[in-house]
């Protein structure tokens, strides 16, 4: 019995050395396999991490290539508009001199150019600037004569070209900060009062109170100082009246052109009440 034992003994402990060499040569095999494995989706999920990454990277060039063109012709539309409102100021100077009787409307040449560089570039304008070149061209046509279908009729064109040339540097600093070299926005809150009173006045709609009464009513001779002055002192009134009037406009459903230049001002001054109240909170 000893000498079968002993004899056994070393095959046993053989066949489990073998046993634990086989089960540890498994295990390896399993674990380089397994490393293969995750090691080749690693190195697919590089690559396809990789390629978005260049392709995100493509599309913001292509988009910073996209904004600074658009920018750049942005900057030469506002210097062009620019340079031809000075010129219809400068033409008007030349056909305007009560003390002489020189009383003609604006130009109507550098008009007609103006307007074609509008159209033109009304693509880089937002809806500031479009309020404020439509607010221009407003006070211009009330300066051209008038037919009562039997004749024509002169306007007194002293107003208009005072108004007119009151817009002229407003415009200029609403330009400068659209292309970020100001950050003033009083001239561009100042043109919207100015619009927004100017509407409450020249439109007849008796059933919201249109055109006002009392303090935002406007006399014959109120120039756009005087209006601007108004329409801030009674600038809740203003507001209240405003979204009256949008709101009849908008149930009417066919004066779009109104209620469109009424929606511009509402956003430069509705804007502006809310930073101005965001920043009383903030100080209290």
């Amino acid at each position: 019995m000893i000498d079968f034992l002993e004899s056994a003994l070393p095959g046993a402990v053989a066949g489990g050395l073998l046993a634990w060499i086989f089960r540890n040569w498994i295990s390896e095999r399993l674990k380089q396999s397994i490393s293969h494995e995750y090691s080749t989706k690693l190195e697919n999920l590089r690559s396809e991490l990789g390629a978005k990454l260049e392709a995100v990277k493509h599309v913001h060039e292509v988009d910073q290539l996209r904004t600074s063109l658009f920018f750049d012709h942005q900057r030469s539309a506002f210097g062009e508009i620019l340079a031809k409102i000075v010129e219809v100021q400068q033409e008007w100077d030349k056909v305007i001199d009560p003390e002489e009787g020189m009383e003609d409307p604006v130009p109507p040449v550098p008009r007609r150019e103006l307007e074609a560089l509008y159209l033109k570039h009304q693509l880089f304008l937002d809806s500031d600037l479009i309020m404020a070149l439509e607010l221009l061209f407003e006070i211009y046509r009330e300066s051209w004569p008038w037919s009562d279908g039997m004749e024509t009729h002169r306007r007194d064109v002293r107003g208009p070209y005072s108004d007119a040339e009151y817009l002229q540097p407003r415009l200029a600093a609403v330009f400068r900060l659209k292309i970020g070299v100001g950050q003033d926005d009083l001239a561009l809150r100042q043109l919207a009062l100015l619009g927004a009173i100017r509407m409450l006045n020249h439109f007849h709609f008796p059933d919201v109170g249109v055109p006002v009464r009392g303090e935002l009513r406007l006399k014959k001779d109120d120039r756009a100082a005087m209006a601007i002055n108004r329409a801030e002192e009674n600038v809740v009134e203003l507001l209240e009246k405003m979204h009256a009037f949008h709101r009849h406009l908008q149930a009417q459903g066919h004066f779009y052109e109104a209620e469109a230049s009424l929606r511009r001002y509402l956003s430069v001054l509705d804007g502006a009440s809310r930073r101005q109240a965001s920043q009383e909170g903030v100080a209290a």
